[in-house]
């Protein structure tokens, strides 16, 4: 009897020592939670990391590491109806997710995933649906120690030209995408392979520099090489190889801004970027531009309102066209120069409501290839003035009414007005965008 008293013990001692050391901790976290976590974790692993090395087995564990990841969704859509036909809309509408028809457009969902990988970097992805397919809108990683408070970021991502370009379209404080980037950077907005780094430099107010390249064969950079058919001013594609860096787009941006009172914000930003073109061997294109944004928060704001957003941006563009025959026909080197400017401002009138007002103008210089510039829908002389009502219930959905009045020259009735009705929803954590 003994025997089988002492062999009882034996056994019931390690669950009265576990049932103890379990009742301690939790006495420990319910008298100071706040306090002692770590230290009770501490203990807990240098208790785990004594049992584990006086175990005679080699394999060794380790307890998993969490990470962290935001996931969302933004789904828009509109309805309209135009005076214009659904063909000459096409040409109008010069963003890829505008609503380019008459009736109902699916304009297109984007679905974000972004977080932190390590002490070292942060990730983000971004695809978009449409009713024509799945694309990638970007996809980069982006460092977070680098000395001197340098970032760097890499991957597939938006040129940062101006303020328009690099914005994801949920973020357009209109419904469809500016001409700025319709006219230079096509229906997609101009996004690459490449680099990008930026930092800051000692001056009292703020004042930031990026630099960057990216590849100039992905095919949405239409003012570059590009894997249509033909080229800017419909000029026939020469294929070359990428030879050295002097193919590549190569970027350059400087922005400043600061507070000039207690109410007002401003920002300022000049672009510089060139990059190779297939009109021929050597051909090259240039791009400059310049932007403003100026920002009015009212003393007496609540949640934001009232507030007065002007912004402005120009932008021009070189292209150096290269001489040579097609289907017979003989065309000669030419530069064909354009510009586009757009100036437009934001009204928060009251806790949810805006409105807004935007007037855009393009021109250009130089014949299109088999025909006059005023013929060509990508380069003719054309305005564009807009109006737009948004009630923003939240910052998860926003609704919007905008009336357009177009004047394009290539076409036959050159006057036209179109009145778009815009859906947007966001679900989940999105990552924050510039000012």
């Amino acid at each position: 009897m003994k025997l089988i008293k002492i062999l009882l013990n034996i056994l019931l001692l390690p669950c009265v020592f576990l049932h103890a050391e379990d009742k301690l901790e939790v006495n420990l976290l319910n008298k100071k939670k706040n306090n002692n976590n770590k230290l009770l974790e501490q203990m807990l692993k240098e208790n785990q990391k004594d049992s584990l090395s006086s175990s005679s087995s080699s394999y060794s564990f380790q307890k998993p590491e969490i990470r962290l990841l935001d996931l969302s969704l933004i789904l828009q859509t509109a309805a309209g109806i135009s005076t214009a036909k659904d063909s000459e809309l096409t040409q109008l509408q010069t963003g890829a997710h505008d609503p380019r028809r008459r009736g109902f457009t699916f304009q297109n969902g984007e679905i974000s995933l972004s977080g932190i990988v390590d002490p070292y970097f942060k990730s983000e992805m971004y695809a978009l649906f449409s009713e024509a397919g799945v694309e990638l809108e970007e996809a980069f990683l982006t460092t977070t120690s680098l000395p001197w408070k340098l970032e760097l970021e890499l991957g597939y991502f938006y040129t940062e030209f101006g303020r328009n370009n690099p914005r994801h379209p949920h973020l357009w404080d209109f419904i469809d995408q500016p001409l700025t980037v319709g006219r230079f950077f096509g229906s997609e907005g101009q996004r690459a392979s490449g680099f990008r780094l930026g930092g800051s430099l000692p001056l009292p107010w703020l004042s930031e520099w990026h630099v960057g390249a990216q590849s100039p064969t992905g095919g949405l950079t239409p003012s570059f090489k590009t894997t249509s058919s033909s080229t800017v001013g419909g000029r026939p594609v020469v294929r070359k190889e990428t030879r050295s860096l002097n193919d590549m787009l190569l970027l350059i941006r400087w922005l400043n801004g600061g507070s000039v009172s207690r109410n007002w914000e401003f920002q300022t930003g000049l672009s510089a970027m060139r990059g190779a073109n297939n009109s021929g061997l050597d051909s090259i294109t240039t791009l400059l531009g310049a932007d403003f944004v100026f920002n009015w928060t009212s003393s007496k704001q609540k949640q934001g309102y009232p507030f007065l957003r002007i912004e402005g941006e120009s932008a021009y563009r070189n292209f150096e066209a290269a001489a040579g025959t097609h289907n017979g026909l003989i065309y000669a080197t030419d530069d064909l120069k354009d510009w586009v400017w757009s100036l437009q401002s934001t009204y928060g009138f009251k806790q949810h409501w805006r409105v807004g007002f935007r007037y855009e103008k393009a021109s250009g210089k130089g014949s299109s290839f088999s025909q006059l510039r005023s013929q060509d829908s990508t380069r003719s002389d054309r305005e564009r003035s807009s109006a737009v009502l948004t009630y923003k219930g939240s910052e998860f959905s926003k609704t919007s009414l905008q009336y357009n009045f177009d004047r394009a020259d290539h076409l036959t009735d050159k006057n036209h007005s179109s009145l778009w009705l815009s859906f947007e929803v966001l679900i989940g954590s999105h990552p924050a965008h510039n000012f």
